[in-house]
């Protein structure tokens, strides 16, 4: 409710990996959250819930995990994590002749100079700007992760330079693309 009153538009997504117990993925579903997974197990598990807002924000998703992804994409959002992950969506979308939505895995300063996971954030208008000539892919979204937090601290300049960033490296028309953060 908190949340609620200054972010209308804001949605919870509860994290599998922390617990996949039936009961609980049920529970946060009633509730009216999406769930969060990380792999095609955590994506079965969350589908048996009847969840309609999955993301699946893993890295390494196999072909399997996409495919998957793709048969219920009217519930899941994928979070791409790379460039070749990028490209094998967009193929197997185009074979099976079917839309989905898409959010890319950023990292930036405050991670550090390399990441294993992710877009580097100076590449990020590009990677939207090519999503554009994807028929099947609806490039939607951002989504960064900090591990190791024992304060808000790290999230806070990752925002201030994530809205730095979209305002003097994106075009107005590429700002209106984006739906999530």
């Amino acid at each position: 409710n908190a949340f609620g009153q200054h972010f209308p538009a804001c949605n919870f997504y509860y994290a599998v990996k922390s617990n996949q117990h039936p009961f609980i993925l049920q529970t946060a579903v009633d509730r009216g959250w999406g769930l969060d997974v990380s792999s095609g197990k955590e994506l079965k598990a969350a589908l048996a819930t009847g969840c309609k807002k999955i993301v699946f924000s893993g890295p390494g998703k196999t072909e399997a995990d996409l495919s998957l992804a793709l048969q219920y994409a009217s519930r899941v959002t994928v979070h791409i994590d790379s460039v070749s992950e990028f490209k094998r969506l967009d193929q197997l979308s185009k074979k099976k002749a079917k839309k989905i939505r898409a959010g890319i895995r950023i990292y930036t300063s405050v991670h550090g100079e390399w990441s294993k996971f992710g877009i580097p954030l100076k590449d990020v208008s590009d990677f939207f700007a090519r999503a554009k000539r994807y028929k099947y892919l609806s490039l939607e979204g951002l989504h960064f992760h900090i591990s190791l937090n024992r304060s808000s601290e790290r999230y806070f300049q990752i925002i201030e330079e994530l809205a730095g960033y979209l305002k003097n490296d994106f075009t107005p028309e590429l700002r209106q693309s984006i739906k999530f953060i």
